[in-house]
């Protein structure tokens, strides 16, 4: 991961990837044992020596981020929050219509004025600010369902739930398959949990 982070030179991917590890560690309660201390010191090691491995590609990213478009690599970033998405994009107010943003468009001749390359810009030129805020609002409600199981997975000693609703505003859920994938996955697996240890203290109290 940090050779492949460091040579997309990308600073929004560094600072999300760092926000997600950090995100998921403090949620989880990781460090909080022996053994998650020697496994933070493991992956400390590891990563210094991918560090050490790939010195040009360092070299590349340093590079990169030394350029004018990547003067403020927190900017993308804090489009998480809507008042910043809406005052410093460029979109049309309702929307250039869906996949607008999609590459398919290009080999059939149609083009727009608007592009993004964040998730967050897309929304707003596909959709609008009624389509973005909607989105939003979706993912806000994701987040909060994802909170209701946390405390009986707490009492069962698993974090993911809390862990997992954390990274929900972060993600880019709807043009990365990767990431859609694996979070919508993870949420099933957190659900069937909650499903079965609920079903398992109901049966506790019925006998």
């Amino acid at each position: 991961m940090t050779i492949n982070v460091a040579m997309a030179a990308c600073p929004s991917a560094l600072i999300l990837c760092a926000a997600a590890v950090l995100t998921v560690a403090m949620v989880s309660g990781f460090m909080c044992t022996r053994s998650d201390r020697r496994a933070a010191m493991a992956v400390t090691i590891v990563a210094v020596a991918a560090a050490f491995a790939s010195r040009q590609a360092f070299k590349g990213g340093v590079r990169s981020l030394q350029q004018d478009d990547n003067s403020d690599p927190f900017h993308s970033e804090l489009q998480v929050l809507p008042p910043m998405a809406l005052s410093v994009s460029e979109y049309p107010l309702l929307g250039a219509g869906t996949r607008m943003q999609q590459n398919a468009r290009l080999p059939l001749g149609i083009h727009t004025r608007w592009t993004s390359e964040g998730e967050r810009g897309r929304y707003l030129i596909e959709l609008g600010a009624p389509g973005y805020l909607f989105i939003w609002l979706a993912r806000l409600g994701l987040l909060l369902s994802l909170l209701r199981p946390r405390r009986t997975l707490d009492r069962l000693g698993h974090k993911g739930a809390a862990a997992l609703a954390a990274l929900t505003m972060l993600g880019r859920l709807t043009f990365d398959r990767v990431w859609q994938a694996l979070f919508f996955l993870s949420v099933g697996l957190v659900l069937a949990l909650t499903t079965e240890a609920l079903e398992a203290q109901r049966q506790g109290e019925v006998t």
